[in-house]
């Protein structure tokens, strides 16, 4: 095993080449002004973090409340099939910019790692890809294109209430299904557009090289479906191989159809969430005294996390000039529970905007946001919580700009 001066000399004597090599090559192909290519396309993966107007569709949630307002009312105007005032995440990847810097957080995370070798620093540096702004149109909801035509721009297959593990899974262990939409009919769904946007298989990962994937949080509606059926916190962290296991395969198969650049989505803190705060109360000792989050909740989502991104640096182990981005939504978020004011929102982070109950959570699903008798604060930019489940538009773009400014 190398010293660890002699590993780092030569992780940023093999970035620095890496990235020369990296320009010149894409230089011929792209037609990029500064030689590096540029994404056509976004491919969406998720659940109502990530749906854009699937579930306004699907039938058994078409009519829901996020379909009333006052969703959508902060930059819309009106509801516009997300589950927040206004945009969400994936709203916001359009236009931004990331880069091969975020290589090097990653070799500084291997530094620190007891037991790291060379060997993973080339695995890590082989799989970066160097990308200007996005500059792609929003992606089309599957369930409301039919054509390759439709779709040809992109697609999200995100839809609210989906979960990772097929409802028949969830069923077998005895826990409710909430919609009977899992990851594996999302990546059917993408396999079905692939086979649409083209006949040839060389034509179809053409494409899908030339895409951005996007996998929004997936996995809190397992979680939430063992919590509501009387599992305790232990018990539900028992889907956690499971749940990651399935997101793995469905990457794999992303990347099998000939995706180059997936950015996968870890969890939110569970204990910071107004609804899981409201029906789960824990013991005195269970909440962080600065944040008011529940650690415990908190704890399946940081094991959720960890056994996420051991699964990516097995993708990056074995499929060598890809890139496999790991997106952060839990330290922003704890963050600003923390010192909210610092973040520039509110000082009750932990109370949903809309909806009703009080208290200091102000959540309570019979006066669930859009429901008669709920109401709205009067500035959702300095809350974190739209509807006590789902973040307004102001965290949404913090999120995005938390996530992506460690990339730019």
């Amino acid at each position: 095993m190398f010293s660890m001066a002699t590993v780092s000399r030569l992780a940023v004597a093999a970035l620095f080449f890496f990235l020369l090599a990296a320009e010149a090559a894409s230089a011929p192909v792209t037609g990029s002004k500064h030689g590096i290519e540029r994404y056509s396309r976004i491919f969406g993966f998720g659940n109502s973090l990530t749906d854009t107007g699937n579930s306004d569709i699907y039938p058994l949630t078409a009519g829901g409340v996020s379909t009333r307002p006052p969703y959508g009312q902060t930059y819309f105007g009106h509801p516009s099939g997300r589950a927040s005032d206004g945009r969400i995440i994936i709203d916001f990847l359009g236009n931004r910019k990331l880069n091969c810097l975020w290589v090097l957080e990653l070799i500084t995370h291997l530094l620190c790692k007891r037991g790291s070798s060379s060997s993973h620093f080339v695995t890590f540096l082989i799989c970066v890809q160097a990308v200007e702004k996005l500059k792609v149109p929003q992606p089309l909801p599957y369930l409301a294109g039919k054509t390759a035509a439709d779709f040809v721009n992109g697609v999200n297959f995100a839809i609210s209430g989906a979960t990772v593990l097929e409802p028949e899974f969830l069923r077998s262990k005895g826990l409710m299904v909430f919609v009977p939409v899992s990851l594996i009919n999302e990546t059917n769904w993408f396999k079905h557009v692939v086979r649409l946007l083209s006949p040839s298989v060389h034509e179809q990962r053409k494409i899908m090289a030339n895409s951005f994937f996007f996998v929004g949080e997936m996995g809190i509606n397992d979680y939430y479906a063992a919590l509501l059926s009387n599992r305790t916190i232990d018990q539900t962290a028992s889907l956690v191989p499971h749940v990651v296991g399935t997101i793995r395969k469905a990457i794999t198969a992303m990347v099998t159809s000939g995706a180059r650049t997936v950015m996968v989505t870890g969890m939110p803190p569970l204990g910071c969430a107004p609804y899981l705060l409201a029906q789960f109360p824990g013991a005195p000792s269970d909440y962080d005294p600065v944040s008011g989050c529940n650690t415990r909740l908190n704890g399946l989502a940081e094991r959720h996390n960890r056994a996420l991104k051991v699964a990516l640096l097995k993708l990056m182990a074995t499929y060598r000039f890809r890139a496999f981005i790991y997106a952060d939504v839990y330290s922003p978020i704890v963050n600003v529970a923390t010192s909210p004011t610092k973040y520039g929102f509110g000082k009750t982070p932990l109370a949903a905007c809309c909806g009703g109950g009080g208290g200091k959570y102000n959540f309570n699903f019979t006066m669930f946001c859009g429901v008669r008798g709920s109401t709205t604060c009067t500035d959702p930019s300095k809350s974190v919580y739209w509807d006590g489940i789902h973040f307004t538009e102001a965290a949404n773009r913090f999120i995005a700009s938390a996530v992506l400014g460690r990339f730019q």
